[in-house]
Protein backbone atom coordinates (compact mmCIF):
# COMPACT_ATOMS: atom_id res chain seq x y z
CA UNK A 1 0.00 0.00 0.00
CA UNK A 2 2.65 2.53 1.13
CA UNK A 3 4.59 1.21 -2.27
CA UNK A 4 1.39 2.19 -4.55
CA UNK A 5 0.46 5.82 -2.91
CA UNK A 6 4.46 6.52 -3.94
CA UNK A 7 4.18 5.17 -7.46
CA UNK A 8 1.04 7.69 -7.72
CA UNK A 9 2.90 10.38 -6.60
CA UNK A 10 5.99 10.31 -8.72
CA UNK A 11 3.85 9.55 -11.70
CA UNK A 12 1.24 12.76 -10.81
CA UNK A 13 4.77 14.41 -10.49
CA UNK A 14 5.66 13.62 -13.74
CA UNK A 15 2.53 14.41 -15.61
CA UNK A 16 2.53 18.09 -14.27
CA UNK A 17 5.80 18.66 -15.50
CA UNK A 18 4.93 17.17 -18.84
CA UNK A 19 2.03 19.57 -19.06
CA UNK A 20 3.88 23.01 -18.00
CA UNK A 21 6.54 21.86 -20.67
CA UNK A 22 4.36 21.38 -23.13
CA UNK A 23 2.74 24.68 -22.73
CA UNK A 24 5.72 26.76 -22.57
CA UNK A 25 7.13 25.31 -26.00
CA UNK A 26 3.84 26.56 -27.75
CA UNK A 27 4.47 30.45 -26.06
CA UNK A 28 7.78 30.21 -27.83
CA UNK A 29 6.40 29.52 -31.00
CA UNK A 30 3.49 31.80 -30.79
CA UNK A 31 6.51 34.69 -29.79
CA UNK A 32 8.54 34.12 -32.91
CA UNK A 33 12.73 33.22 -32.95
CA UNK A 34 14.59 35.62 -31.00
CA UNK A 35 17.29 38.38 -31.71
CA UNK A 36 20.08 36.06 -31.64
CA UNK A 37 18.05 33.48 -34.65
CA UNK A 38 16.53 36.54 -36.99
CA UNK A 39 17.26 39.65 -38.13
CA UNK A 40 16.73 42.95 -36.74
CA UNK A 41 13.42 44.51 -36.76
CA UNK A 42 14.67 47.76 -37.29
CA UNK A 43 15.75 46.56 -40.72
CA UNK A 44 12.20 46.20 -41.52
CA UNK A 45 10.57 49.66 -40.37
CA UNK A 46 9.46 51.63 -42.46
CA UNK A 47 8.61 55.68 -42.01
CA UNK A 48 6.41 57.53 -44.26
CA UNK A 49 6.08 61.40 -43.51
CA UNK A 50 3.34 61.82 -40.87
CA UNK A 51 1.65 64.58 -39.17
CA UNK A 52 4.44 65.14 -37.05
CA UNK A 53 7.52 65.19 -39.87
CA UNK A 54 9.79 68.12 -39.83
CA UNK A 55 9.45 71.08 -42.06
CA UNK A 56 11.76 73.88 -43.15
CA UNK A 57 15.37 73.11 -43.69
CA UNK A 58 15.19 69.40 -42.44
CA UNK A 59 12.39 69.14 -44.34
CA UNK A 60 13.28 70.75 -47.65
CA UNK A 61 16.47 68.81 -47.32
CA UNK A 62 14.61 65.36 -47.12
CA UNK A 63 12.64 66.42 -49.89
CA UNK A 64 15.76 67.00 -52.17
CA UNK A 65 17.27 63.65 -51.25
CA UNK A 66 13.95 61.90 -52.22
CA UNK A 67 14.09 63.95 -55.73
CA UNK A 68 17.69 63.98 -56.26
CA UNK A 69 18.24 63.00 -59.72
CA UNK A 70 21.70 62.31 -61.98
CA UNK A 71 22.59 65.48 -63.61
CA UNK A 72 23.33 65.52 -67.30
CA UNK A 73 27.35 65.18 -68.13
CA UNK A 74 28.19 68.62 -69.72
CA UNK A 75 30.01 67.57 -73.25
CA UNK A 76 33.29 69.28 -73.96
CA UNK A 77 34.32 69.90 -76.99
CA UNK A 78 37.86 68.75 -77.38
CA UNK A 79 40.66 71.13 -78.28
CA UNK A 80 43.13 70.14 -81.28
CA UNK A 81 47.12 70.58 -80.33
CA UNK A 82 47.81 72.22 -83.32
CA UNK A 83 45.43 74.12 -85.58
CA UNK A 84 45.97 75.90 -89.14
CA UNK A 85 43.36 77.87 -90.54
CA UNK A 86 42.70 80.29 -93.58
CA UNK A 87 40.29 83.41 -94.48
CA UNK A 88 39.83 84.34 -97.95
CA UNK A 89 38.36 87.55 -98.18
CA UNK A 90 36.15 89.54 -100.54
CA UNK A 91 35.76 93.57 -100.00
CA UNK A 92 33.59 95.69 -102.20
CA UNK A 93 32.48 99.07 -101.95
CA UNK A 94 33.65 102.85 -101.49
CA UNK A 95 36.36 102.78 -97.98
CA UNK A 96 37.01 105.95 -95.96
CA UNK A 97 39.98 107.75 -96.16
CA UNK A 98 42.75 107.56 -93.36
CA UNK A 99 40.90 110.60 -92.18
CA UNK A 100 37.41 109.37 -92.25
CA UNK A 101 36.04 110.89 -95.67
CA UNK A 102 35.10 109.37 -98.42
CA UNK A 103 36.91 108.91 -101.60
CA UNK A 104 35.92 111.76 -104.08
CA UNK A 105 33.57 109.91 -106.22
CA UNK A 106 31.37 107.38 -104.66
CA UNK A 107 30.02 106.11 -108.15
CA UNK A 108 33.97 104.92 -108.60
CA UNK A 109 34.43 101.63 -106.06
CA UNK A 110 37.30 99.69 -105.40
CA UNK A 111 37.19 95.62 -105.24
CA UNK A 112 39.64 93.76 -103.05
CA UNK A 113 40.52 90.43 -102.53
CA UNK A 114 42.79 88.89 -99.68
CA UNK A 115 43.65 86.54 -97.56
CA UNK A 116 44.64 85.19 -94.19
CA UNK A 117 46.59 82.12 -93.00
CA UNK A 118 48.03 81.09 -89.62
CA UNK A 119 47.48 78.56 -87.30
CA UNK A 120 48.23 78.03 -83.46
CA UNK A 121 50.37 75.09 -81.17
CA UNK A 122 48.85 74.12 -77.85
CA UNK A 123 51.74 74.61 -75.76
CA UNK A 124 49.91 73.23 -72.44
CA UNK A 125 45.78 72.98 -72.41
CA UNK A 126 45.00 76.20 -71.47
CA UNK A 127 48.08 78.40 -73.49
CA UNK A 128 48.58 78.77 -77.06
CA UNK A 129 50.89 80.31 -79.39
CA UNK A 130 50.35 81.18 -82.80
CA UNK A 131 51.08 83.49 -86.19
CA UNK A 132 48.59 85.25 -88.36
CA UNK A 133 50.15 86.60 -92.31
CA UNK A 134 47.72 88.63 -94.40
CA UNK A 135 47.92 89.67 -98.03
CA UNK A 136 45.48 91.55 -100.36
CA UNK A 137 45.20 93.04 -104.05
CA UNK A 138 42.77 95.95 -104.58
CA UNK A 139 41.04 96.57 -108.43
CA UNK A 140 41.04 100.54 -108.33
CA UNK A 141 38.17 101.67 -110.67
CA UNK A 142 39.07 104.96 -112.07
CA UNK A 143 39.20 106.11 -108.14
CA UNK A 144 41.95 108.87 -107.56
CA UNK A 145 42.80 109.38 -103.29
CA UNK A 146 43.55 113.32 -103.39
CA UNK A 147 45.85 113.79 -105.98
CA UNK A 148 46.78 110.11 -106.59
CA UNK A 149 45.37 107.98 -109.64
CA UNK A 150 44.79 105.07 -108.41
CA UNK A 151 42.90 103.18 -111.34
CA UNK A 152 44.49 100.04 -112.21
CA UNK A 153 45.61 97.15 -109.52
CA UNK A 154 47.82 96.99 -106.27
CA UNK A 155 49.10 94.07 -104.22
CA UNK A 156 50.17 94.51 -100.23
CA UNK A 157 51.42 92.54 -97.57
CA UNK A 158 49.88 92.98 -94.25
CA UNK A 159 51.57 92.88 -90.92
CA UNK A 160 52.55 89.66 -89.92
CA UNK A 161 51.34 88.99 -85.85
CA UNK A 162 52.48 86.67 -83.12
CA UNK A 163 49.50 86.03 -81.38
CA UNK A 164 48.86 83.78 -77.91
CA UNK A 165 45.76 82.99 -76.19
CA UNK A 166 45.31 82.02 -72.37
CA UNK A 167 42.13 80.13 -71.58
CA UNK A 168 41.02 80.24 -68.03
CA UNK A 169 38.57 77.41 -67.11
CA UNK A 170 35.65 78.50 -65.19
CA UNK A 171 33.75 75.37 -65.43
CA UNK A 172 33.21 72.37 -67.84
CA UNK A 173 32.71 73.89 -71.39
CA UNK A 174 32.75 77.48 -69.54
CA UNK A 175 36.18 79.58 -70.51
CA UNK A 176 37.41 83.54 -69.94
CA UNK A 177 39.96 83.69 -73.21
CA UNK A 178 42.67 86.33 -72.72
CA UNK A 179 44.16 86.72 -76.33
CA UNK A 180 47.56 89.05 -77.11
CA UNK A 181 48.98 90.06 -80.36
CA UNK A 182 51.95 91.63 -81.21
CA UNK A 183 52.37 92.66 -85.10
CA UNK A 184 55.51 93.26 -87.01
CA UNK A 185 55.38 96.43 -89.15
CA UNK A 186 55.45 94.98 -92.49
CA UNK A 187 52.68 96.30 -94.18
CA UNK A 188 53.39 97.88 -97.21
CA UNK A 189 52.50 101.19 -98.73
CA UNK A 190 53.17 104.91 -97.43
CA UNK A 191 51.41 105.78 -94.96
CA UNK A 192 51.06 109.27 -95.81
CA UNK A 193 47.88 109.91 -98.30
CA UNK A 194 49.74 112.86 -100.23
CA UNK A 195 52.60 110.77 -100.50
CA UNK A 196 53.94 111.50 -104.25
CA UNK A 197 54.95 108.05 -104.58
CA UNK A 198 51.98 107.09 -105.85
CA UNK A 199 52.31 103.29 -106.23
CA UNK A 200 53.82 102.93 -102.42
CA UNK A 201 50.27 105.38 -101.79
CA UNK A 202 47.88 102.70 -103.50
CA UNK A 203 49.84 99.81 -101.38
CA UNK A 204 48.73 101.73 -98.55
CA UNK A 205 45.11 102.34 -99.35
CA UNK A 206 44.73 98.48 -100.45
CA UNK A 207 45.32 97.48 -96.79
CA UNK A 208 42.92 100.29 -95.63
CA UNK A 209 40.51 99.15 -97.84
CA UNK A 210 40.47 95.79 -96.47
CA UNK A 211 40.37 97.18 -92.93
CA UNK A 212 37.48 98.94 -93.90
CA UNK A 213 35.45 96.15 -95.86
CA UNK A 214 36.02 93.54 -92.52
CA UNK A 215 34.20 95.96 -90.20
CA UNK A 216 37.65 97.31 -88.80
CA UNK A 217 37.32 93.54 -86.97
CA UNK A 218 41.41 93.00 -87.43
CA UNK A 219 42.61 96.25 -88.01
CA UNK A 220 46.15 94.97 -86.13
CA UNK A 221 46.74 93.05 -89.81
CA UNK A 222 46.28 96.30 -91.77
CA UNK A 223 47.76 99.63 -89.88
CA UNK A 224 50.14 101.03 -92.02
CA UNK A 225 53.65 102.42 -91.20
CA UNK A 226 52.48 101.46 -87.19
CA UNK A 227 53.30 98.58 -84.56
CA UNK A 228 49.85 97.58 -83.35
CA UNK A 229 49.43 95.88 -80.39
CA UNK A 230 45.73 94.29 -78.87
CA UNK A 231 45.16 92.45 -75.78
CA UNK A 232 41.61 91.47 -75.28
CA UNK A 233 39.56 89.25 -72.62
CA UNK A 234 36.44 87.48 -73.77
CA UNK A 235 33.75 84.83 -72.24
CA UNK A 236 33.13 81.62 -74.32
CA UNK A 237 30.32 79.13 -73.50
CA UNK A 238 30.49 76.26 -75.64
CA UNK A 239 28.54 73.21 -76.11
CA UNK A 240 28.37 70.43 -78.60
CA UNK A 241 25.17 72.12 -79.99
CA UNK A 242 25.64 75.83 -79.33
CA UNK A 243 28.41 78.00 -78.07
CA UNK A 244 27.97 81.83 -76.97
CA UNK A 245 31.16 84.33 -77.05
CA UNK A 246 32.04 87.73 -76.04
CA UNK A 247 35.00 89.86 -76.00
CA UNK A 248 36.39 93.48 -76.26
CA UNK A 249 39.85 94.29 -77.57
CA UNK A 250 41.88 97.20 -77.30
CA UNK A 251 44.11 97.71 -80.14
CA UNK A 252 47.22 100.92 -80.03
CA UNK A 253 49.33 101.17 -82.49
CA UNK A 254 52.59 103.23 -82.34
CA UNK A 255 53.69 105.72 -85.71
CA UNK A 256 57.14 104.37 -86.52
CA UNK A 257 56.83 106.33 -90.39
CA UNK A 258 55.25 108.25 -92.44
CA UNK A 259 54.27 112.10 -92.62
CA UNK A 260 51.73 114.75 -93.85
CA UNK A 261 53.62 116.52 -96.85
CA UNK A 262 51.12 117.94 -99.03
CA UNK A 263 48.21 119.28 -96.32
CA UNK A 264 46.64 121.27 -98.97
CA UNK A 265 45.87 118.25 -101.08
CA UNK A 266 43.25 116.65 -98.24
CA UNK A 267 40.03 117.17 -98.95
CA UNK A 268 38.10 120.12 -97.30
CA UNK A 269 34.71 118.67 -96.00
CA UNK A 270 31.97 120.12 -95.97
CA UNK A 271 33.43 122.79 -98.11
CA UNK A 272 34.85 123.93 -94.65
CA UNK A 273 38.55 125.42 -94.43
CA UNK A 274 40.69 122.87 -92.36
CA UNK A 275 42.62 124.63 -89.92
CA UNK A 276 45.15 121.84 -89.04
CA UNK A 277 46.16 118.42 -90.10
CA UNK A 278 47.86 116.00 -87.42
CA UNK A 279 49.55 112.58 -88.14
CA UNK A 280 48.74 110.88 -84.47
CA UNK A 281 52.03 108.87 -83.18
CA UNK A 282 49.55 106.51 -81.74
CA UNK A 283 46.22 105.56 -83.23
CA UNK A 284 43.63 103.75 -81.03
CA UNK A 285 40.81 101.54 -81.69
CA UNK A 286 38.46 99.22 -79.55
CA UNK A 287 36.20 96.71 -80.69
CA UNK A 288 33.41 94.72 -78.38
CA UNK A 289 31.77 91.55 -80.20
CA UNK A 290 29.42 89.07 -78.98
CA UNK A 291 28.35 86.52 -81.10
CA UNK A 292 26.22 82.82 -81.03
CA UNK A 293 25.80 79.68 -83.19
CA UNK A 294 23.46 77.07 -83.50
CA UNK A 295 23.91 73.40 -84.74
CA UNK A 296 20.31 72.77 -85.81
CA UNK A 297 21.25 69.29 -87.06
CA UNK A 298 24.27 67.27 -87.82
CA UNK A 299 27.07 69.45 -89.26
CA UNK A 300 25.68 72.50 -89.73
CA UNK A 301 25.96 75.53 -88.02
CA UNK A 302 24.04 78.62 -88.30
CA UNK A 303 25.57 82.01 -86.77
CA UNK A 304 25.71 85.60 -86.05
CA UNK A 305 27.99 87.81 -84.65
CA UNK A 306 27.70 91.72 -84.02
CA UNK A 307 30.34 94.57 -83.14
CA UNK A 308 30.80 97.78 -82.39
CA UNK A 309 34.16 99.48 -83.10
CA UNK A 310 35.36 102.92 -81.88
CA UNK A 311 38.18 105.35 -83.18
CA UNK A 312 39.61 106.76 -80.01
CA UNK A 313 42.40 107.91 -81.97
CA UNK A 314 42.12 108.51 -85.51
CA UNK A 315 45.62 107.95 -87.70
CA UNK A 316 44.80 111.14 -88.76
CA UNK A 317 43.24 114.24 -86.76
CA UNK A 318 41.80 117.20 -89.06
CA UNK A 319 41.11 120.14 -86.57
CA UNK A 320 38.11 122.49 -88.53
CA UNK A 321 34.55 123.93 -88.59
CA UNK A 322 33.11 120.84 -89.62
CA UNK A 323 31.19 118.46 -87.72
CA UNK A 324 33.54 115.66 -87.26
CA UNK A 325 32.70 112.09 -88.34
CA UNK A 326 31.08 109.90 -85.55
CA UNK A 327 33.96 107.73 -83.98
CA UNK A 328 31.29 104.63 -83.35
CA UNK A 329 30.83 102.18 -86.41
CA UNK A 330 28.25 98.97 -85.59
CA UNK A 331 28.64 96.04 -88.10
CA UNK A 332 26.93 92.61 -88.62
CA UNK A 333 28.40 89.09 -89.87
CA UNK A 334 25.89 86.47 -90.11
CA UNK A 335 27.27 83.06 -91.41
CA UNK A 336 26.87 78.88 -92.00
CA UNK A 337 29.16 76.66 -91.31
CA UNK A 338 29.55 73.15 -91.82
CA UNK A 339 31.67 70.88 -90.04
CA UNK A 340 33.51 67.46 -91.64
CA UNK A 341 35.09 66.37 -88.78
CA UNK A 342 38.78 67.15 -90.51
CA UNK A 343 38.09 70.33 -91.83
CA UNK A 344 35.56 73.17 -90.53
CA UNK A 345 34.20 75.75 -93.02
CA UNK A 346 32.19 78.58 -92.50
CA UNK A 347 30.74 81.21 -94.95
CA UNK A 348 29.93 85.09 -93.54
CA UNK A 349 28.57 88.07 -94.90
CA UNK A 350 30.21 91.41 -92.93
CA UNK A 351 28.01 94.21 -92.97
CA UNK A 352 28.51 97.89 -91.51
CA UNK A 353 25.48 99.41 -90.28
CA UNK A 354 25.90 103.47 -91.41
CA UNK A 355 28.77 105.36 -89.96
CA UNK A 356 32.25 105.90 -91.91
CA UNK A 357 31.95 102.17 -93.44
CA UNK A 358 28.46 102.30 -95.07
CA UNK A 359 29.86 102.63 -98.77
CA UNK A 360 31.89 99.31 -97.99
CA UNK A 361 31.28 95.45 -97.25
CA UNK A 362 32.60 92.10 -97.81
CA UNK A 363 32.66 88.20 -97.17
CA UNK A 364 34.28 85.64 -94.96
CA UNK A 365 35.27 81.63 -95.87
CA UNK A 366 37.42 80.53 -93.39
CA UNK A 367 38.82 77.23 -93.00
CA UNK A 368 40.20 75.25 -90.04
CA UNK A 369 41.98 72.06 -89.21
CA UNK A 370 43.03 70.36 -86.03
CA UNK A 371 45.74 67.90 -85.30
Amino acid sequence: MRYSLAAALVALSFTVQAAAQGKKNKKEEAAGPSLAEGGDPVDEETSDDGRFTPKGKTGKLKEKTKKKTKEDKIEEIPRKKINVFADILAVWGTPPEPDAQPIYDKDESVTAFGFIIGGTYDIDPAFSLGLRIPYSRADFDATRMFSIPLEGSSGALGNPEIIGQYRMKLSPGVFVPIDFGLGAPFAQGDPDPTSANHPAAAKAMTNRTMDAGTGWHDSELYYVGRVPVKASVGYLRQRTTWNFHASTKLVAAPKIRGALELEGDLPQPNDADVEEYQYNPVALRNLTEVGAAWNPWAGLWIGLDAWLGINLIDEINRISAATPPSAFQWVLEPGLGYDLGFLKLNLSYIKPLGGRLEDIQGARLTGEMGF
